[in-house]
Parts: structure tokens; C-alpha cells; sequence
């Protein structure tokens, strides 16, 4: 698919002479492996959306992937990119070309402390001044202040103010520079670890902790502990070891540039490319979709199961990059630890949000933030924005199924359009699968044991109901579904009958059957594609919202009948919950939640 795109001329403009009218071509590289690829019409879709960021003039040029837990599945990009060296001369576009990520940095970041815990040479939850001795002279909001911990800093909680504009100038400094900067007291704006402020100079503190706890400059340790062992040959904190022709400028635009005032007509500037220094950790890193998106793969493994009812089909631990970190600490990344207010911030001119678009709860983890989306789930993501350069990657926590985008514009904004993209392509996935979730749900996991063996006593009792004996009951009064629950006592918590005595529960089953009829199936009943057969029932719909719950429809003479079982977490775990109702009734709670789709493993 290709697109013709006019580039405005203007005699400052600084982007090359040959490229004002240019071919978008849309490169893809697929990878085989993926539970979902997308089809024409969705990336079709998908190259539309990010192409806003050149027709809307946010950025000259990006690029763009579409990855999950097995890697990159595709790519693309869009507009004109020039080389570092020589600003007059093209630079081919693709999955490799290296941008600055901004402050997506901060994930390798928060990774190489996690590391660092997982060794035991740093202590999430100690004072941060143990291992950065500068940070006792930060000013306390007040004497009853908690100290500020390696926990507080790496979940922006650490009660120092909100610094973008002036940390953003400041990443070639020297670290003596950085010492002096941190031993001057610092004003807080909350006492540590109770709200949520973005302060990069607390990441910039996060680097001390990282030199201090290793005897490594952050750059070497990352490279050593991290883009070596997962293969990110891609990605370096420094432009000058990226080859030129590989290397995208950044640039701004100069809304002074044009005589006619016409903003649309603004000339690019080229950005200058400022050196490594003490503040690189904050936003530093230069990669490529490649790179990132193996990255974000390899966070996002965190969530695959592997010996946690999984069978012998599970990844081995290689596999999923425990030898690097243990899922365990990237999950850790992945969680929410400080919640974040909500932000309605377009980065669109032409799509006006809606309340759909950001209808989710925030908070900052480690280096990532978190949403939930009513619709999906968790989303992992960070963008990033920089003199020259914006950013954002972003992944569905379940499926692992993600995008990045970078581009070469000076705080671009593409968080919009990405949300937008990986929204479509989750419901695009979402249908593209069996069952009611299909390949999206909002979390994944595999029924306890004793939860399938529960689910199946409750189906034999009811499929006995219909019986007498060998003669089939009609309608079985209160006392023979009081004696049927109360078979069930072996595997009932204590509290079952507190809450409901066996007769209570025996005359409200019975009322209930009157309505919806016996139980109806067995082993020679038609079953539909979405329906089971089991214990001489026929069971259909079942959902469940952790592994030691689950509810299920029974077909019945009349009306669906919805069970439902509640465990508890005792070392054999008991069903402290057992309801009965109509499927198709309409429920009158006076407080309804509302969870994405689950998906049941087995």
C-alpha cells in the first residue's frame, strides 16, 4: 500500500530538497508464531492513524510496530527522516532506524534496579539515602514525613515536584554535577509515598542508586546486564555509536518561519543531539522499533505462566528471560504502585476525545505505568518526549500483544494515536478468536483442580434431582433438594450453612426448578458448539474471575438455570459460596461491577 504526500516547501526549511513530494511506503515484516496477525483492513487502519503525525505536522517522520509476547510482527513508518550527519541527504526509514525513546528510558532503568534487588544488593523499601547519601539533606514536607525510599523513586512517589522542561536540558551533565545537584536541599511538594508526581530528578537519583550498588555507570550496566543478553544490538545511550545512516534527526518546528502567518507552513529545525551525561538514565536511550519491541516482548513474558497449572506444554525459564530477570520482578514493573489523577490531552487536532477514550483507572509502576481498560484489561505503556523526539509503547498485559511508535519530532505527541491503534487492534483480536473472548481477555489463567471437581459434584446433585431412583421426578419438592445440597457437605466451608441452613437452600432450589424445569442432557444429549456436556447436564457458558470461581448455565426444561461456586484459599480449599438462579434473569443489585471478558486455560 502506498500514499502520496506532499511536503510544504519553505526556503528555511531544513528536511532534504529531493523529498518534497514523497512515496509513503509501508514496510512490513511478519514474524511467524503469533496467536494474531492482522489483516489488510486493520493495518490499513492502523497506517492511517499513525500517519497523523506527519499530515498533522507533530513530527517529519516515525515509525511504527505491532508486536506481541514472540516478538515484532510488523512494521511500518511514514514521512521523511534525514541523517545526523548530513541534514541535507534522506535516511531510509524501517524497523531499524534508531530515534531517541525519551523517557521510555525509564523502564531500563527501574529494570536494572530490579535486577539489582534481585540480587540483594538493593532494598526496594529502604530509606534511598542508605545507598545515595545526598538524598538525607531533600527537605521534608513536614517532620512526620516518611523518608523517601528506592521503592518511592521508582514509582514517582518520591515527593519532589514535577521537572520536564528544565530535566529535559540537563542530560550531558557530569555526575559530580548531578552529586552537588542532589546534595542541595531539595524542596518536596508531599511527604513520600502519598501522591503521584512525575520528578525525573528522582530518576536522575535512581541512576546513583544503579552506579552506587554496582560500581557501574548506567550505560555499561545496561548494556552488560541487559541489551547484551537479550540481543538489543540496536539500542546504546550514546548517539555517536550509532552508525549516521541509521540515526534520525530530530527536529522542531519554527512557528516564526513563514511571513504569512500560517502555522501549517512552519519550517522544520533541525534539533541538536545533545552527549550522554548523569541524566541520560531519566531519557537517554536511542533504539529502534526492532529493539523496543523485542524489549517490551521480553517485559511483557513476565506474564506468561510457566509451571503454574500449564502442563508439560509450558515455556522453559530461558525461554521466557529468567536468567536476565525473573518474571516475577517484571511483573513487579507491570503493577500499580502509585495511582495517577486522569489526563485528557489530545494529540490529535482533528479527533476529539471522548470519554471513551480515557474511561480507565491509572498509576505509575516501576519505569511503566498501568491503566485498566474496562474493555481489556491491564495495559502496560510509557510514552516519551524530547527536544527532537516523541514516543510511546504500550502492550496488553494478557495477550502481550502491543504497539510502538517512535518518530522525530520535538515532543510529538503520538499517546493518542496509539491508544487508538492497540484499542483496535485488541478488538480486532478480540473477534478474531474462539469463545466468547477470543484472543484478548482480561486475564488468562487455568482453573484450580478442586474448583473442576466442585463444578462437577454440583452438576451430578442436579442431574440427580430428575431422578427417583429410575424414575424420572417431575418436579422434586423442598425436601429432596434440601437432601441433594446437603450431599454436598463434604466439600462445604463452614459458613455455607450459617449463612443459609440446608432447608433454607433446599426450599429456594426447589421454588427455583418449579420455574426453570429439571435439568435437561446427558451423555446422549445435542450439544451446541458453545456447549459441554458433563455429568448429565448440559453445561454451557461459563466464566469465571479467578481461578477459584466459577459460574456456569445448566439447560433446564423451561429456563437456563446459572450456578454459581466460590472457593477459598485453605490448603483444600472449600466452596464457601453456592448460588442458584435463573440465567435469564435480570439481576436488581444495587451496585453492579463491571470486569473485562476472562478466559478459562482449561
Amino acid at each position: 500500500m502506498q500514499r502520496t504526500d506532499k511536503v510544504r516547501q519553505n526556503d528555511r526549511q531544513s528536511l532534504p530538497d529531493t523529498d518534497w513530494s514523497i512515496i509513503v511506503t509501508t514496510s512490513r515484516q511478519r514474524v511467524s508464531e503469533h496467536a494474531y496477525v492482522p489483516d489488510a483492513a486493520t493495518v490499513a487502519e492502523i497506517d492511517r492513524i499513525f500517519h497523523a503525525l506527519v499530515t498533522e505536522r507533530k513530527a517529519p517522520a516515525y515509525a511504527y510496530g505491532i508486536f506481541d509476547r514472540n516478538g515484532l510482527i510488523l512494521s511500518g513508518h511514514g514521512g521523511t527522516a534525514t541523517r545526523i550527519d548530513r541534514p541535507d541527504e534522506s535516511l531510509e526509514l524501517d524497523e531499524h532506524t534508531r530515534f531517541r525513546i525519551a523517557s521510555m528510558s525509564k523502564s531500563f532503568a527501574a529494570a536494572a534496579v530490579m535486577q539489582l534487588a534481585w540480587q540483594g544488593k538493593v532494598d526496594l523499601h529502604a530509606p534511598a539515602a542508605d545507598i545515595v547519601p545526598q538524598l538525607a539533606n531533600v527537605v521534608p514536607w513536614d517532620r512526620d514525613s516518611f523518608p523517601i525510599t528506592v521503592h518511592d523513586l521508582l514509582a514517582m512517589s518520591c515527593g519532589l515536584a514535577t521537572d520536564d522542561a528544565w530535566a529535559d536540558r540537563q542530560e550531558s551533565i557530569s555526575r559530580a554535577e548531578l552529586q552537588t545537584l542532589l546534595s542541595q536541599r531539595l524542596k518536596s511538594i508531599y511527604s513520600p509515598g502519598e501522591r503521584y508526581e512525575y520528578s525525573n530528578i528522582g530518576y536522575a537519583a535512581i541512576g546513583e542508586v544503579i552506579r552506587n550498588a554496582s560500581g557501574m555507570d548506567v550505560p555499561d550496566y545496561v548494556r552488560t546486564h541487559l541489551l547484551e543478553p537479550l540481543g538489543l544490538t540496536e539500542t546504546t545511550y550514546d548517539w555517536r555509536d550509532v552508525p549516521a545512516d541509521r540515526l534520525c534527526r530530530g527536529y522542531h518546528l519554527d512557528p516564526d518561519s513563514d511571513a504569512s502567518g500560517d502555522a501549517s507552513a512552519a519550517a522544520w529545525v533541525p534539533e541538536t543531539f545533545a552527549d550522554p551525561g548523569a541524566f541520560s538514565v531519566i531519557g537517554g536511550v536511542i533504539s529502534s522499533v526492532h529493539d523496543v519491541a523485542a524489549w517490551d516482548a521480553w517485559l511483557a513474558r513476565g506474564f506468561e505462566p510457566s509451571d503454574v497449572g500449564s502442563g508439560d506444554g509450558a515455556p522453559e525459564a530461558d525461554a521466557l528471560g529468567d536468567e536476565v530477570l525473573p518474571r516475577r520482578y517484571r511483573r513487579l514493573m507491570q503493577m500499580p504502585h502509585t495511582p495517577m489523577p486522569p489526563v485528557l490531552r489530545s494529540g490529535s487536532s482533528r479527533g476529539w476525545l471522548t470519554r471513551r477514550d480515557f474511561n480507565e483507572i491509572e498509576a505509575y509502576g516501576y519505569g511503566l505505568i498501568v491503566k485498566h481498560d474496562e474493555r481489556f484489561g491491564d495495559i502496560a505503556y510509557h510514552s516519551g518526549g524530547y527536544p527532537g523526539y516523541g514516543s510511546n509503547m504500550r502492550w496488553h498485559l494478557d495477550s502481550g500483544l502491543g504497539v510502538v511508535v517512535l518518530s522525530n519530532g520535538r515532543y510529538a505527541t503520538p499517546s493518542v494515536l496509539a491508544i487508538r491503534a492497540l484499542s483496535l487492534l485488541l478488538g480486532e483480536a478480540s473477534r478474531a478468536g474462539s469463545g466468547s473472548a477470543g484472543i484478548v481477555a482480561g486475564w488468562s489463567f487455568p482453573l484450580w483442580a478442586e474448583t473442576r471437581a466442585a463444578q462437577r459434584q454440583v452438576n451430578a446433585m442436579l442431574a440427580g434431582l430428575g431422578r427417583t431412583g429410575d424414575v424420572p421426578s417431575s418436579s422434586p419438592d423442598a425436601a429432596a433438594c434440601e437432601r441433594a445440597i446437603a450431599s454436598l457437605a463434604d466439600m462445604l466451608a463452614m459458613n455455607v450453612t450459617l449463612d443459609w441452613t440446608y432447608a433454607e437452600r433446599g426450599a429456594q432450589l426447589a421454588k427455583l426448578l418449579s420455574v426453570t424445569g429439571l435439568p435437561v442432557g446427558g451423555a446422549d444429549a445435542a450439544v451446541d458448539a458453545a456447549g459441554t456436556v458433563g455429568d448429565s447436564v448440559t453445561v454451557s457458558d461459563e466464566h469465571a474471575d479467578s481461578p477459584a470461581q466459577l459460574s456456569w448455565t445448566v439447560a433446564c426444561a423451561h429456563h437456563p438455570l446459572r450456578c454459581t461456586i466460590q472457593l477459598n484459599s485453605l490448603e483444600q480449599p472449600q466452596v464457601q459460596t453456592l448460588e442458584f438462579a435463573r440465567a435469564d434473569a435480570t439481576r436488581t443489585d444495587d451496585i453492579v461491577t463491571v470486569t473485562p471478558p476472562t478466559r478459562i486455560l482449561n
